[in-house]
């Protein structure tokens, strides 16, 4: 029995993070979007474990692309259902389902590890942008617009080459909207994990992230 292959996560130049082999639908409402959520809400794997009889052994992540055509304008939406983490010992799962939780705990894992090193990044650049003079960081600001303006020339300049050559639009090779490492403390480590890599768009830039969290009363969970 041939076993599903695991998603391939890429780059692309325009729509960031992709995931291959996904279906994409249009939807004009959001009866559109409830049933495609409950389509795959149907889909999604569980299983019976000695602490929850339909427990969660995947996560589920539902993608609303929004586009303003005529402006050349794209959003995204990102609504994430994350399956629990268990321990071994009171899930009392083994084969298959002590794989899935394993696997399970591990994304979890690298999901509070990237949070946490965005926190402390954003804590030290808010110290060290306290101790700029206004002259510094207006200087700064400007240097910044005019180094996004040649980027974004050098980009447009390295499509136009690839569409004249043939190329597809999604083979470019791009570094995406995060920037690579310039010292370990800003190292974010979003490819350790699938679901870290997808939710990277979600964590970074001018991204809202919101989280609930459902924490159980339980002493064994302490």
């Amino acid at each position: 029995e041939s076993k599903a292959a695991a998603p391939r996560v890429r780059e692309d130049p325009e729509r960031g993070v992709v995931v291959d082999n996904l279906k994409h639908f249009n939807v004009h409402s959001f009866d559109d979007c409830e049933k495609l959520l409950n389509e795959g809400l149907a889909n999604r794997t569980v299983g019976s474990t000695a602490m929850n009889n339909t427990s969660s052994r995947s996560h589920c992540v539902f993608t609303l692309e929004l586009q303003k055509l005529e402006q050349k304008a794209r959003a995204k939406i990102t609504l994430v259902d994350l399956a629990g983490s268990e321990k071994t010992e009171t899930a009392q799962t083994e084969g298959q389902g002590l794989l899935e939780g394993i696997n399970i705990n591990k994304s979890l894992s690298c999901l509070g590890q990237c949070i946490a090193a965005l926190c402390k990044a954003a804590n030290r650049k808010d110290a060290e942008e306290a101790k700029k003079s206004p002259e510094q960081r207006e200087r700064e600001a400007k240097e910044k617009a005019e180094a996004e303006e040649k980027k974004k020339a050098a980009e447009e300049k390295a499509k136009a080459k690839a569409k004249k050559k043939g190329e597809s639009k999604f083979g470019m090779k791009t570094g995406g909207p995060v920037k690579r490492i310039e010292k370990d403390a800003d190292f974010i480590p979003f490819r350790d994990s699938v679901l870290t890599w997808i939710l990277r768009d979600s964590l970074v830039g001018n991204s809202k992230t919101v989280m609930l969290a459902a924490l159980s009363p339980a002493a064994a969970n302490y």
